[in-house]
């Protein structure tokens, strides 16, 4: 590893800052997919346990709210 960081500071200056954004770039999408796989499966599970439970969509209150249908629930 040490061998290949002193290779990497023997290279010019643009060469080095090419390879770290493109290095930048790969760890970026390896977290993004990662995320984006963890996401998926939560959104599945969760989606089966919302669709019993009470009340509306939020898609359906931002709806609602722009059209004037906005009902206002006191504290309980």
């Amino acid at each position: 590893m040490f061998e290949f960081l002193e290779k990497l500071r023997a290279k010019p200056e643009p060469v080095r800052h090419a390879i770290s954004f493109w290095s930048a770039i790969v760890v970026t999408l390896v977290i993004a997919i990662v995320w984006a796989n963890s996401l998926m499966g939560e959104i599945s599970s969760s989606v089966s346990e919302t669709s019993q439970t009470a009340g509306p969509s939020p898609f359906q209150v931002f709806k609602n709210l722009f059209s004037g249908k906005v009902e206002y629930q006191a504290p309980q």
